[in-house]
């Protein structure tokens, strides 16, 4: 900052001392470690006579009161009362460890007793700080509040204003009068460079996304899991399915966390669930997100010709900063027996899987080798344009005009970088791609597949090459490539047993069959029950080429001569012994497990 506005100095005042200006207040918090919209201009703007909160405890409400800082490009002094030392101490010990010439003033035990003392010796510092930093007719930068006219205006902070005041027995020698600090020193607003410095992307702010990417929001992805399962060990009491369900989960976090400063702004950060031939109205191009859950009518997933065979999701961690969008299937393409002949429901879901797989792996592809890249892009609308040209090279089996490319780029306030704005150096990436006008086996319309990440990428072409090649088209693991959602958040790939024609028949045959004490026993010889497995169990299925999957989740129930898995989504699987099992190989397992 000092370079940027050929300044000597950077003065920091807070609380009453610097009528709790939020420049001083912002950056102490910036260096304390908080970041994001915590740190934004109207959050930290205090009401008339009112002071910031700052934490709880004395030591805080010092910190917030009676400290100062003077910045050079080579030292930094730093003024705070002896109650906030709790809090300073572990900051400054890192400060001085990192080659900066750290300077501490304190009052003295005796002094800190004595508020007038303690004032003084304030006072008396902040002369010989600012005498020994800034030289007399040199640069001094101060981050100007709002409706101030002008550096004069300084004069009306108390502790600015001290500094023409004679010396009132601090004890310090030649701390007379010097006339006004304005008058000695030429003071410049650095506001506009401060504001870009603590909107720019840094790793706390990373970490605060993936904090939120992989904790509450996948959470909540995993209750929306549950919500599509639809009650599958009771297939008679199944719920109807609604977009505003598919949602609601996602929607819950938002309500419970309270909307942010950019929540409030942005109203693309809500929660939504398309479904069905309905995922056409899914917007693209920078502009439109999912339509808001119970606008527009209504689709149910529910016995009939009219259930839909997929859903959109989209929704967003409380802070807003990482979103994430997810294509699930209300089918899994498959009957029951091998030989049976697909019906169209079945051919069109194993059309919408296709294409969604291809998308998912294309995005990730595109996106690694575009924010990897060394070239810059001259604003959002440009690096959205060379994301989908990567993408349209990738995607060629594509129906013409159907890709499209949705990109919201966030600075650390998780306000949105206009499309038409220079880019910053660093930012949060939100990249929603998606397909549409897919038709079915028939003619008829199925609607459009999408996939949503959030990536942290370096606007500014620092990018470690040429591209971040994706290993041959596996998907991205979480982290790899600057992405912060990923399979770590919501999976990829998600899929329940149809409701409706085959797979629903057959979902409720084996519903049926193994909730029948007489059918497991006699027919398939499972014999008595066992205990439960309490929680969740996950169960290797085929791996071999092709097998659509290779592993369920759900409810163990284990009997004396098998198991069966239930409330995984698919139907019920049945697993026994003494039938289905011809060989068994023990596996070494690490102990304790």
């Amino acid at each position: 900052l000092c370079a940027a506005a050929e300044c000597e100095a950077l003065l920091f005042v807070l609380g009453l001392d610097g009528r709790n200006n939020w420049g001083s207040s912002a950056t102490l918090k910036w260096l304390l470690g908080e970041c994001g919209a915590e740190l934004a201009p109207m959050t930290l703007m205090p009401t008339e006579g009112t002071s910031l909160y700052w934490g709880p405890g004395e030591a805080h409400d010092a910190l917030g009161e009676e400290t100062f800082l003077i910045v050079t490009p080579s030292a930094v002094f730093v003024y705070h009362a002896r109650e906030a030392s709790p809090v300073l101490a572990p900051h400054l010990s890192g400060w001085a460890g990192g080659g900066v010439g750290l300077i501490v003033a304190t009052p003295s035990p005796d002094e800190a007793l004595d508020v007038d003392r303690s004032e003084l010796r304030k006072v008396a510092e902040f002369k010989t700080a600012i005498r020994r930093l800034a030289h007399a007719g040199g640069r001094v930068g101060v981050a100007l509040p709002r409706g101030m006219d002008g550096p004069e205006e300084l004069e009306r902070w108390p502790l600015v204003a001290s500094y023409a005041v004679e010396d009132g027995g601090a004890g310090v020698a030649g701390l007379g009068a010097d006339g006004f600090l304005t008058m000695r020193n030429s003071f410049v607003d650095v506001t506009a460079a401060l504001v870009a410095a603590l909107r720019e992307v840094d790793s706390p702010v990373v970490a605060r996304c993936l904090q939120g990417s992989l904790g509450a929001l996948r959470e909540h992805w995993s209750f929306t899991l549950r919500t599509l399962l639809q009650n599958p060990s009771s297939p008679h009491s199944r719920l109807a399915l609604t977009e505003a369900a598919c949602a609601e989960q996602l929607e819950f976090l938002r309500e419970f966390s309270g909307p942010s400063g950019a929540q409030d702004q942005n109203a693309n950060l809500a929660p939504g669930a398309l479904l069905g031939a309905r995922t056409e109205l899914l917007g693209g191009g920078g502009v439109g997100l999912i339509t808001t859950p119970g606008k527009g009518g209504e689709t149910k997933a529910s016995d009939g010709t009219v259930a839909p065979l997929h859903v959109v999701i989209e929704g967003c961690e409380p802070v807003g900063l990482a979103q994430t969008c997810r294509t699930f299937f209300l089918a899994t393409g498959k009957a029951d027996g091998a030989e049976a002949q697909p019906e169209p429901a079945q051919r069109d879901v194993v059309r919408l899987m296709s294409a969604y797989t291809e998308l998912v792996r294309a995005t990730h592809h595109a996106a690694a080798a575009i924010f990897g890249s060394t070239k810059v892009h001259a604003d959002a609308d440009a690096l959205r344009g060379a994301l989908e040209a990567a993408l349209k090279t990738t995607l060629a089996s594509a129906p013409k005009g159907a890709l499209r490319v949705h990109l919201v780029l966030l600075d650390s306030f998780g306000e949105q970088v206009p499309g038409n704005a220079p880019l910053p150096a660093r930012a949060l990436a939100y990249v929603r791609t998606s397909v549409h006008g897919l038709e079915g086996t028939q003619g008829e319309l199925l609607g459009a597949v999408a996939v949503g990440d959030t990536w942290a990428v370096a606007c500014g072409g620092s990018g470690g090459g040429d591209g971040d090649d994706d290993a041959g088209g596996a998907l991205l693991p979480t982290g790899r490539a600057g992405l912060l959602t990923g399979a770590g958040c919501a999976p990829y790939f998600f899929a329940c047993a149809g409701s409706r024609g085959a797979e629903e028949a057959a979902f409720r045959e084996a519903s049926r069959d193994v909730h029948n004490t007489s059918t497991l026993r006699e027919h398939l010889l499972l014999g008595s029950a066992k205990d439960t497995v309490p929680g969740d169990s996950v169960v290797l299925l085929d791996c071999s080429p092709g097998a659509a999957w290779s592993h369920a989740t759900g409810q163990l129930k284990l009997y004396e001569q098998g198991f069966v898995l239930l409330d995984s989504g698919l139907p019920p699987l049945v697993v026994s012994f003494a039938k289905d099992v011809d060989a068994v190989r023990l596996a070494e397992v690490p102990s304790g497990s």
